[in-house]
């Protein structure tokens, strides 16, 4: 009897001993997986940040209505393009990409979309068969105008 309780006793030890071994192993998987999960919060935290900085020149985009008014370049907020998260284009009077007034924007060309689509890592919502027009509207959305 006595052989059998000792058993009983040594066994939910065992049990225990493999329990915490898997448990370890569970934890040492986990913790190599924690750097990969902090670099992705990271990464879009940084976006977030991005997004909310975005929101100023946004709205100062929605104001511009008359042809010679400023437009307020916007930060990259799309990951894994040429440029990194916000990163801001210059201007096209100071020899950039962006358009720099309402003018410029009614003007963009094909290249030009093309260019800024690149640089910003974003489609901007145009589709195949999208017109030069639609395009820029597409744009000047984006940017908040």
């Amino acid at each position: 009897m006595q052989l059998a309780g000792t058993r009983a006793k040594i066994q939910p030890k065992d049990q225990d001993v493999v329990a915490r071994k898997s448990l370890s192993a569970q934890r040492v998987k986990q913790d190599k997986a924690v750097p990969n999960n902090r670099t992705a919060v990271l990464q879009l935290l940084q976006v977030i940040n991005v997004k909310l900085d975005n929101q100023a020149p946004k709205r100062h985009n929605s104001y511009a209505r008359d042809l010679p008014q400023a437009l307020r370049p916007i930060a990259v907020t799309a990951t894994g393009g040429a440029h990194p998260v916000g990163s801001v284009p210059q201007l096209q009077d100071a020899g950039g990409i962006f358009p720099g007034t309402v003018q410029q924007l009614l003007t963009l060309s094909p290249a030009q979309l093309d260019e800024l689509r690149a640089f910003y890592n974003d489609d901007f919502g145009n589709q195949v068969g999208d017109g030069v027009e639609i395009q820029r509207h597409k744009f000047a959305m984006y940017i908040g105008w």
